[in-house]
C-alpha cells in the first residue's frame, strides 16, 4: 500500500548439499543451523532422493548366496506378475544371475564387473551372513496382553519374500474372524484385515531407513495393530496428504523390484488399499504418525459395523462401485450423522473444491 516493491522467490529444493566457503556444511534442527554429521549427510541425500544406497553392490555377499529354490520363486513371481499385468511374460530364464538381473538385483560393482545389489540381498538373501551388514531388515513381532504386557515374542532376519508370509500366519493364527450375513451368503471378515495388514508390512520394509539398525516393529494388541518403521516420512509427506501425494521413496531400488514382483504398488496405491480394505470391512480408516524418527501406521480394531458392510455391498452389486473418497466421507456421516465441505475436503485430503463435488 505504500508503493514499495516486493519481490517472491521460490528456489527448488536442491538434489545437492552446499557447503559454506569455508567447507563447512550444516542443516537445519528447528530453528538452528547445526553441523551436518556423515550419517547425516547419507541419511539427507536418502530422504531428497539423491542416493539410494539400496541399488549400492553388496559387499562379502553375492549371487551364489541366493537360494536356487528363492530364484525359482522369484521367477514364478514374476510370471504371475506379467499375468495379472495382461502383459508377455520374459523368456525362460536360464541360470540364477539372470532371474536376479531380469528384476534389477544386479548392479554394477564399480570394477567393470556386476554384483548382487543391497536390495536384492535384502528380499532374497537368506542364513546369517546378512544382518550383521544390514541389520535393519529384522522383523520383530509381538503379541500384546495389554499396553505394557506381551503374550509372545517373535523376531525374523531371513529373506523378506519369505518373512513377510510367515510374519502374516502369525497375526492370522492370532486374530479372530466374524461371520456376517448378507443377503443369502455368509461373509467372513477377520478383526484385521490381511490385505489391509500386509500392505503395511510390506510398506514399512519399503520406505524403512535402512541406516538405522531397528527393527520394523509389528504389535497385535486386543483392539489394534501398530506397524512401526524406522525413519520419517520423506518428499514432503504427512499424515495429512499421504492419500494423494506424489510418490516419494527413500529405497526406490528396493520398491522397483518389490514392485516387479507384486509385492508393493510403486505408483502409489498402497496406501488408498488400505484404507479401502479396512473401510469395506467395516472397520475404522489406519491412522498414521511420524515422530522421532519413525512412522507408526494404526489398524484400529472396533466393532464391525455390519450395517455399513452390506450398505456398501448392496451398492457394489448393483453395479454402482464407490471411489474411496465416497467410502470414507460415508463412513464419516455413518459415525457422526453429517459432513459439512471442509471436513470433507480434510478427511479425503482433497481440495475444498473437489470435496464440494
Amino acid at each position: 500500500e505504500d508503493g514499495s516493491t516486493v519481490y517472491h522467490a521460490r528456489v527448488p529444493r536442491s538434489p545437492r548439499i552446499h557447503a559454506t566457503s569455508d567447507g563447512a556444511r550444516y542443516h537445519r534442527v528447528g530453528k538452528r543451523c547445526m553441523p551436518l554429521y556423515p550419517d547425516e549427510e547419507y541419511r539427507l541425500l536418502m530422504n531428497r532422493g539423491s542416493l539410494d544406497i539400496t541399488r549400492q553392490p553388496m559387499e562379502r555377499i553375492d549371487v551364489e548366496d541366493v537360494g536356487s529354490g528363492m530364484a525359482e520363486r522369484i521367477a514364478r513371481m514374476q510370471a504371475e506378475r506379467h499375468a495379472a499385468l495382461g502383459v508377455k511374460a520374459p523368456r525362460d530364464l536360464g541360470d540364477k544371475r539372470e532371474v536376479l538381473r531380469v528384476i534389477g538385483a544386479i548392479t554394477e560393482d564399480g570394477t567393470g564387473g556386476t554384483a548382487l545389489s543391497v536390495a536384492g540381498a535384502i528380499l532374497a538373501v537368506d542364513g546369517p551372513k546378512v544382518i550383521p551388514l544390514i541389520p535393519g531388515r529384522r522383523i520383530l513381532y509381538v503379541l500384546m496382553a495389554g499396553d505394557t504386557e506381551y503374550r509372545e515374542r517373535r523376531e525374523w532376519d531371513g529373506a523378506v519374500i519369505d518373512v513377510v508370509d510367515e510374519v502374516m500366519d502369525v497375526i492370522v493364527s492370532n486374530s479372530k474372524v466374524s461371520t456376517l450375513r448378507i443377503g443369502a451368503v455368509q461373509r467372513e471378515i477377520p478383526e484385521f484385515p490381511p490385505d489391509a495388514v500386509r500392505e503395511v508390512i510390506v510398506n514399512a520394509v519399503a520406505h524403512r531407513d535402512y541406516l538405522t539398525n531397528a527393527p520394523v516393529m509389528v504389535r497385535q494388541y486386543p483392539d489394534r495393530i501398530e506397524v512401526t518403521s524406522p525413519g520419517e516420512f520423506v518428499g514432503g509427506i504427512t499424515p495429512d496428504n499421504i492419500l494423494h501425494h506424489v510418490p516419494t521413496h527413500r529405497n526406490p531400488s528396493l520398491v522397483r523390484i518389490m514392485h516387479r514382483l507384486g509385492l508393493v504398488e510403486e505408483i502409489g496405491i498402497g496406501v488408498d488399499r488400505v484404507y479401502e480394505s479396512l473401510l469395506r470391512s467395516g472397520k475404522e480408516p489406519p491412522v498414521y504418525d511420524s515422530r522421532d524418527g519413525q512412522v507408526t501406521c494404526t489398524i484400529p480394531n472396533g466393532s464391525l459395523d455390519g450395517a455399513l458392510v452390506r450398505f456398501i455391498e448392496e451398492h457394489g452389486g448393483r453395479g454402482e462401485g464407490m471411489s474411496l473418497d465416497e467410502l470414507i466421507v460415508i463412513h464419516h456421516v455413518k459415525k457422526h450423522q453429517s459432513v459439512d465441505r471442509a471436513t470433507a475436503s480434510r478427511i479425503i485430503q482433497r481440495p475444498d473444491t473437489v470435496a464440494a463435488s
